[in-house]
């Protein structure tokens, strides 16, 4: 089976490392870009998931964001991770596989808080 930070990689590489696009209307051909190129990697279902959560949903912050008791999200960096509950931080037991997701993780917080980023 191939590793999670390899399928990641090769996933880039046969994207040509491409940002989806944040207009929901012009999302469709990249999911299916994308679908195919996972299908492709023939990954068993635990690494498809998170390779699905990475490009298309907001990756590690998933599971942080699905606790009902999680205050505060910070976000230092891909690797760096933290989140505040019942008034302490906390390290994420989960992080970004590489730059170009986080940065895309972050455009789409952006875009759905109506902000932009430089």
């Amino acid at each position: 089976m191939i590793e999670l930070a390899k399928a990641y990689d090769e996933l880039l590489l046969e994207l040509q490392a491409e940002r989806p696009t944040l207009l929901p209307e012009d999302q469709k051909p990249w999911r299916e870009r994308f679908s195919k190129a996972l299908q492709r990697l023939s990954l068993e279902e635990t690494p498809r998931l998170r390779l699905e959560a990475e490009f298309l949903e907001f990756g590690p912050l998933n599971r942080v964001l699905a606790r009902s008791e999680v205050t505060e999200i910070v976000l230092n960096g891909p690797k760096d991770i933290w989140y505040e509950m019942e008034g302490r931080l906390h390290p994420a037991d989960d992080l970004f596989l590489g730059p170009i997701t986080y940065r895309n993780t972050i455009e789409r917080i952006c875009l759905e808080a109506g902000t932009l980023i430089d």
